[in-house]
């Protein structure tokens, strides 16, 4: 599958078209929130009436592909090099759309702890959060901020209010995504203070034992379930995204989804990982807005579309668990069959900003406990880079 990213800058004519060991740092640009393809998707499937912004005024002067492939020493190949000629072929027009979208992912779990696995030889294993959507212009707790200022500036006693004491408002466009209300970006009549989102399509996402994909709405002030093109028959070469009618989204309102697997033919655990062997989970919804305006002094292009998308909170409620559903049980359900409260261990989720990745981390009996494993484990005082989306980087 292909994952599509901006680049800041342009690149070096010498690598322009070459395969790269890696993703170059400025290439972190998002497109549409979300941008790429896999088997059955549309790359960019939006109304007529909308686009996605590219160009240097949106902060992306080229783009960047990163193809993923699988079985590249199959048997069949009798040892011989597998030649790829895929590729994407991009329509502009310089003729901007009145609207835009941005993706918003409900679980995005591409990889996580290793205590976080699907048993072998289960029928109906699941994967399930419940997302409690919530506006993007607000701070982020000082907890999140003394870890951020620690990896990324040396300042473990970083907080929205003493970054915006030291000026960095004026200067730190990251730090103006963290704390928006303390940069006053987002007052009470503000544009990006969004109280409700136009849903238009979802996205399913996960690997070869996938079988079945739910997504559930439960407005805050209804007890109404509103499913959100549900798929009871998912696979794997048929990831395709689903148009949704008049949905309106609100802060406060809650999405249940869940990613529910047949290991019943593997005698070993399957993890969640980036091959296409392992698994992922990984549902995103897209929502319509028009096109803002770039002020001075506010944000770019990109990071204006951004924060009038919503995000999920990181509360223990919007923790990620695990289970085994029966052959009657129906996944809508989840919440009432097998609720978050009953077990044992869950997986917390959110690093920085970035919402439903789960951390490497597991809440169990009520406490945290820190998994002695990760992508970046082995690398001292190395990290994460959660903007990453596909291959990573410590």
């Amino acid at each position: 599958h292909f994952v599509i990213q901006g680049c800041s800058s342009r690149v070096p004519e010498e690598i322009e078209g070459r395969p790269l060991d890696s993703v170059p740092d400025h290439c972190n640009v998002p497109i549409g929130g979300f941008f790429g393809w896999a088997p059955g998707a549309t790359i960019g499937g939006v109304p007529t009436n909308a686009g996605v912004a590219i160009g240097k005024g949106f902060g992306v002067q080229a783009i960047s592909i990163n193809v993923h492939y699988t079985d590249g020493d199959a048997d069949y190949l009798e040892g011989k090099q597998a030649i790829a000629t895929d590729g994407i072929r991009v329509h502009y027009t310089p003729d901007l759309r009145p609207n835009t979208v941005t993706t918003s992912p409900i679980i995005n779990v591409g990889f996580g702890p290793k205590e976080m696995h699907i048993e072998p030889s289960k029928k109906r294993a699941f994967m399930t959060r419940t997302c409690t959507i919530e506006s993007k212009c607000q701070d982020l707790a000082d907890e999140k901020m003394n870890l951020l200022g620690s990896m990324m500036a040396g300042d473990p006693e970083l907080t929205c209010a003493s970054g915006a004491s030291k000026m960095y408002c004026g200067f730190s466009e990251p730090f103006k995504m963290a704390c928006p209300m303390s940069c006053g970006l987002c007052g009470k009549d503000s544009p990006r203070n969004v109280e409700e989102y136009k849903a238009i399509s979802t996205f399913y996402h996960g690997h070869v034992i996938a079988r079945e994909m739910y997504m559930t709405l439960i407005p805050k002030d209804s007890n109404e379930k509103i499913d959100l093109k549900s798929r009871t028959i998912w696979g794997y070469d048929d990831q395709s995204g689903y148009d949704l009618d008049n949905v309106i989204l609100r802060p406060g309102d809650k999405i249940q989804t869940t990613c529910v697997y047949d290991s019943s033919e593997r005698n070993s655990i399957t993890r969640f990982d980036l091959a296409t062997y392992d698994e992922m989970c990984l549902n995103t919804i897209t929502t319509l807005m028009p096109l803002p305006e770039v002020e001075e002094g506010g944000l770019s292009m990109a990071n204006e579309i951004d924060i009038r998308g919503f995000r999920c909170a990181t509360s223990e409620a919007g923790d990620i668990w695990l289970g085994h559903l029966s052959p009657e049980e129906d996944p809508r359900d989840i919440m009432n069959l097998h609720p978050l409260k009953d077990q044992e261990c869950s997986f917390p989720t959110g690093i920085f900003t970035f919402s439903g990745v789960p951390t490497q981390e597991m809440r169990c009996n009520g406490s945290i406990v820190k998994s002695d494993e990760g992508l970046c484990s082995d690398i001292d005082g190395s990290f994460l880079m959660p903007a990453i989306n596909a291959g990573y980087s410590c």
